[in-house]
């Protein structure tokens, strides 16, 4: 897992641009915000990062589920 946490200018103000990167199984999970205050950008970014996990994970889940081992007869 990666983090990190740029500052750009931009005329008289000043952004904050926060980007994660999670490597997983398959494609590997990218998310950036950019917000006027860094900590707002870091809890965007925590919060974007936690749900796109919880859907990979799930998605995981359902992936390994699609077939009940219970309807298939026992080979003796």
């Amino acid at each position: 897992m990666r983090i990190g946490i740029d500052c750009e200018h931009h005329r008289a103000r000043r952004e904050f641009c926060a980007y994660g990167h999670v490597e997983v199984q398959g494609n590997d999970l990218l998310a950036s915000v950019i917000d006027a205050d860094a900590y707002q950008a870091i809890d965007a970014l925590v919060q974007r990062l936690d749900r796109m996990l919880w859907r990979w994970s799930t998605a995981m889940r359902r992936s390994r589920a699609d077939d009940d081992i219970r309807a298939h007869a026992l080979a003796l």
